[in-house]
């Protein structure tokens, strides 16, 4: 998977990265900065702690995604920053409320 006989093949596909970066050509005369899907460093593993809590409450993802919603919709100028939080606050503190009671609690 990463001799230089696949990496001249995979080379030809504009879908893929190879490893080898001396196969790495623009194609169809684009120009683009290749060094730069080489020079990022991977990402350190997450708090194991963190995992820990997670496995232990699940629902407690559910609190996160609601809050991805507010943020969204910040993004998309239905609602400010200030009142996204104020939202979010108020429905996340309710949702940690019932996580607390009960730490399998899912929501809908």
């Amino acid at each position: 998977m990463n001799s230089e006989d696949w990496a001249k093949i995979k080379a030809r596909s504009s879908y893929e990265l190879v490893s080898r970066k001396s196969f790495i050509k623009p194609k169809d005369g684009l120009d683009y900065n290749i060094q730069a899907f080489y020079t990022l460093k991977p990402v350190p593993p997450t708090n194991t702690n963190l995992d820990k809590m997670y496995q232990k409450t699940p629902g407690l993802y559910q609190v996160a995604d609601k809050g991805m919603e507010y943020f969204n919709q910040v993004l998309e100028n239905k609602k400010t920053p200030k009142e996204a939080l104020g939202e979010w606050a108020a429905k996340g503190n309710e949702m940690l409320a019932k996580l607390k009671k009960d730490p399998k609690a899912t929501f809908q």
